[in-house]
């Protein structure tokens, strides 16, 4: 299989059209084997932040979400803020997967995670 950085670059091209980047990432749930379901927000986008980062545009997540099983979705969302502030100051902006579907991706999925969400919209970083 290629590397992400191979794939980044035949998906990519030059780069002269793109405004910024886009990438996808969900945190699995414990059901999905082939994955690690006990990822944090910075496991799951550590490897294709510094690719993306190095061509020095914004970044956008297209698509984000995590589930309840496998740890804390309420964390996983809390942690969002810091880590974005500290390891990926280039991810500018990011939608929410928020669709019931193999698993419950929906934000308001329980009390804890809604807060959670509703807080991290608050906070200025996000509101810049």
């Amino acid at each position: 299989m290629p590397s992400q950085g191979a794939l980044l670059g035949h998906y990519y091209g030059n780069g002269t059209l793109a405004q910024t980047d886009a990438i996808i990432g969900r945190k699995p749930a414990l059901h999905l084997a082939y994955f690690n379901w006990g990822q944090s927000f910075q496991d799951v986008f550590m490897n294709i932040y510094p690719l993306l980062a190095a061509k020095g545009k914004p970044i956008l997540i297209g698509e984000m979400a995590s589930d309840e099983v496998g740890g804390s979705k309420a964390q996983w969302i809390a942690d969002i803020v810091p880590t974005m502030k500290t390891s990926f100051p280039m991810i500018k902006a990011f939608a929410w997967f928020d669709v019931m579907k193999e698993r419950n991706w929906e934000i308001n999925s329980s009390a804890s995670a809604a807060a959670a969400y509703a807080q991290m919209a608050r906070d200025p970083y996000m509101n810049p």
